[in-house]
């Protein structure tokens, strides 16, 4: 069993020729749910002090952060009368928290598992993630190659050129242990990666020269990508980014998961519309909250009388909607299952918005994020449904 305090994981960057740039991860093979947020008891393991947003961010100095629980002890636990407990983990804690060094591996001394760096198909794609993604680089468009971005894509580079250091593997063969990424056995799949990365690569260095030599000819400095990403936005050939919908169905959640959900959209730049169904009863802080960020809410009820029984349970029998504690139907529509009705809700509600005139998206509110206005994405991909 893994204390609650201590989730076992540590990653070790490694570069394997045709595979670009992958991480070793010696971390446990599983984690108790109840060490995890959104399934472990808050009454066991009381929240810790963060650094914004008070239930998310990053765990503050001794309440957690680097393993050290002293406040948290002290202030936390102690006024409740618990002892040696910690708080629950979210999901980014599971492998950036460090866990006093403890580390998993198989018998053989093998990772327990391996996840994929700059799994991108283009430059572009990689420069845009470093530029955009969580710890953005805001000058990682200015830089005249790639591999000068971060050391994960000069190691991938330098991989890719046959020139290995101490931390990369020679060949895929000759990494240790039995464990290999899945992935990658199949040689085919190897060499068609490795040859577009090398492409990759082959471009990046190219365009590298041709922008020295274009400076030494023509001073004037380069744009570092807004304007590229202005005009794509308010575009008038494609989708118009103000006049596009984000629907989904998110009642019964605290105020931080709209924050995330609202929080990362609208600082995309999205100036279009949002509509969320929230329950009738939502805290005040919530609706305060989503009334500041010009959302559309919508309040869904349970129907006094569900008149749809399709649902089979573990025993194979109908479930009785009535009594059912998960499943339930919506007022307006007691026929179906709140998880079929909502797409009946979305049409209506796109019926009601007469702006509501250009792309629209259907999506989970409680685990998604955003990085980009996904209409200004679809518009470079030449996406032309208006539904995603």
């Amino acid at each position: 069993m893994v204390p609650s305090r201590y989730v076992l994981c540590l990653e070790i960057s490694v570069c394997i020729p045709f595979v670009s740039h992958l991480s070793c991860v010696f971390e446990s093979d599983a984690i108790l749910g109840e060490c995890a947020d959104q399934i472990g008891d808050t009454k066991l393991h009381p929240p810790t002090k963060r650094d914004r947003w008070e239930s998310h961010g990053t765990r503050l100095d001794y309440y957690g952060h680097d393993n050290e629980y002293t406040y948290y002890d002290s202030k936390v636990l102690a006024d409740l009368n618990i002892e040696g407990q910690g708080p629950l983990w979210l999901p980014h804690e599971m492998r950036v928290e460090s866990f006093m060094g403890q580390r998993v591996t198989k018998k053989d001394g093998s990772p327990t598992g391996y996840h994929f760096h700059n799994f991108f198909m283009s430059t572009e794609e990689i420069i845009f993630k470093y530029a955009t993604y969580g710890h953005a680089d805001k000058k990682a468009r200015k830089k005249k190659s790639i591999r000068y971005i971060h050391d994960d894509l000069m190691m991938a580079v330098m991989c890719t050129l046959g020139k290995h250091t101490e931390k990369t593997e020679s060949s895929f063969e000759s990494i240790a242990g039995t464990s290999r990424p899945i992935y990658y056995l199949n040689e085919e799949a190897r060499q068609a990666r490795h040859s577009l990365w090398q492409d990759i690569v082959r471009k990046d260095a190219e365009n590298a020269t041709r922008n020295e030599v274009k400076a030494k000819v023509d001073p004037t400095p380069a744009t570092d990508g807004n304007q590229e990403h202005k005009s794509l936005t308010s575009s008038k050939s494609h989708w118009d980014s103000s006049k596009s919908a984000v629907l989904g169905l998110a009642s019964g959640y605290p105020r931080y998961v709209y924050e995330g959900f609202v929080g990362s959209l609208r600082a995309t730049g999205f100036a279009g519309h949002i509509i969320l169904a929230i329950a009738k009863d939502a805290p005040v802080d919530v609706v305060s909250y989503l009334g500041e960020q010009n959302v559309t809410m919508k309040y869904v009820e349970k129907a006094e009388k569900c008149t749809y029984n399709g649902t089979i349970g573990e025993q194979g029998k109908p479930i009785d909607m009535q009594k059912s504690s998960e499943w339930k139907c919506p007022k307006d529509y007691p026929d179906y299952k709140i998880t079929w009705a909502r797409f009946l809700y979305y049409r209506d509600w796109l019926n009601d918005c007469p702006s509501c005139t250009d792309g629209v998206m259907l999506t989970d509110v409680r685990d998604a994020f955003f990085q980009r206005d996904p209409f200004v994405t679809a518009v470079e991909r030449n996406q032309v449904h208006p539904l995603m």
